[in-house]
């Protein structure tokens, strides 16, 4: 009995063995599809990033033929329609200018500056021209700044001002320099 105890338990140790094997075979064959699986997605995603890379290239090179088309576009309406004024909104603002004006540069005190203003004004010399001689010669860029006063209100304080505003006294040389050429001609 021991003998046929033994010849069964045989086949069986085999059958063991022979369905180990087959079960070691399909999980190399299920790592083997997993991994290539895996290697499979990768190149997915490595092909829909250079996709996406040529795209974005791309994107680049249309935009700039259409914007060109549509300034070629733009360009030939402006052409046809140059004797009409272009709406408020298309025209840019111009960026404002730092004003530098400190005190630490101008050289003069504001009383040595309120006597140059009179010496101008008592030389002829109006409002305008007096700003530009203190900032070209005197080095002072903003007269208010460093005097605490406008320029105007300088001149009110010692008489100087002139009882017609400068624009409006400028309009009128104007008109009665034209009207002079006029009557000169007939």
């Amino acid at each position: 009995m021991a003998k046929k105890a033994e010849k069964e338990e045989k086949p069986k140790a085999e059958e063991k063995s022979h369905k180990a094997e087959k079960t070691e075979e399909k999980s190399h064959k299920a790592e083997a599809k997993a991994e290539s699986h895996k290697t499979e997605k990768k190149e997915e995603k490595a092909s829909h990033k250079t996709e996406k890379k040529e795209e974005k290239e791309e994107k680049p090179a249309k935009k700039a033929s259409e914007n060109a088309e549509e300034k070629k576009h733009e360009h030939k309406t402006e052409e046809k329609h140059e004797h009409k004024q272009k709406p408020a909104e298309t025209h840019k603002q111009k960026p404002k200018k730092a004003k530098h004006a400190r005190k630490e540069f101008v050289e003069l005190k504001p009383a040595e500056i309120n006597e140059a203003i009179v010496h101008l004004a008592n030389e002829g010399h109006s409002a305008s021209e007096i700003g530009m001689i203190l900032r070209d010669q005197y080095g002072i860029p903003k007269i208010g700044k460093v005097t605490g006063k406008k320029l105007g209100a300088i001149l009110k304080e010692n008489k100087l001002a002139h009882p017609i505003p400068e624009d409006l006294m400028s309009l009128i040389k104007k008109n009665s320099e034209a009207t002079w050429k006029k009557t000169k001609k007939t």
